[in-house]
């Protein structure tokens, strides 16, 4: 069993940018994302700001859509069955790839999420994609602001360990999890990214524990030209990084098989 989420045909072009980018902060050239402490509401540095406070709602357990506001975006949420608010629990922000959703995210990763033990909130980009991605001169802000919203909302409902708190997604949802995780480490203590393909961000905070896979036969975003070049960026930087290579033969090898999917979902959970 393996999982696959939507890709388009702008993939090549994709990749050119997400390689160029990574070679660039690699190679020292500077590439900075915005500017930090530009205020939550116009923000374009990436910065998360809500953080745990003591649940003063309840919320169920099992897969729902949920939104912040009637007016706002919906995102996916996954709650376990056996959740307990005497407890905190782990929370996973999960980001779906290109043309993906929030709610279908939540609705593939749900199972994997109950094994581990795991709430998982989906939420959704505007566009096709996160903003970062859009083109190479595109800003954070829109989408940022909307995660932020989605966190104060589950933060308010669930009883959430700050220790256990991870960014994570699957290829565009894997690369935006890496920059974005890496400019709020002081928010998420891990990161899993499945298949990305990202520079290292060069205003960055924390040093939070990453967890990469990667299909070594993937043709949509190429092994070499991806994880096996930001690994060693990573590690070169001082991140403690555990990088999982799979055989990924069918199709066109962009997808995450079972078994590392809850290997990355263990690991989140502190297993």
């Amino acid at each position: 069993m393996s999982l696959s989420l939507p890709t388009k045909s702008r993939r090549p072009q994709r990749r050119w940018l997400h390689f160029t980018l990574a070679a660039a902060c690699y190679a020292g050239i500077s590439c900075s994302d915005g500017a930090v402490g530009a205020g939550p509401e116009a923000d374009t540095s990436g910065r998360l700001y809500n953080r745990v406070v003591a649940p003063t709602l309840t919320v169920q357990t099992g897969l729902s859509v949920q939104s912040v506001t009637p007016e706002s975006r919906p995102f996916g949420l996954y709650v376990p069955l056996g959740y307990n608010p005497a407890e905190q629990w782990p929370l996973v922000v999960m980001l779906h790839g290109y043309g993906g959703s929030g709610e279908g995210t939540a609705l593939d990763f749900r199972q994997y999420a109950e094994s581990a033990g795991i709430v998982l909130v989906a939420p959704n980009s505007r566009a096709p994609t996160w903003d970062r991605l859009l083109n190479a001169d595109a800003e954070y802000g829109i989408d940022i602001a909307h995660i932020d919203a989605v966190l104060k909302w589950a933060f308010q409902r669930i009883a959430v360990d700050p220790a256990r708190i991870s960014m994570s997604g699957f290829s565009d949802g894997a690369t935006y999890s890496i920059l974005i995780g890496l400019k709020n480490g002081d928010l998420f203590s891990r990161v899993a990214a499945f298949t990305p393909c990202a520079n290292v961000p060069s205003n960055r905070l924390g040093m939070p524990l990453v967890f990469i896979s990667h299909g070594i036969h993937d043709l949509v975003l190429p092994i070499d030209d991806c994880s096996r070049f930001t690994v060693p960026a990573l590690r070169e930087r001082g991140y403690e990084v555990e990088f999982v290579e799979y055989p990924s033969e069918q199709g066109n090898g962009h997808f995450v098989t079972a078994d590392v999917l809850q290997q990355g979902m263990d690991w989140m959970a502190g297993r």
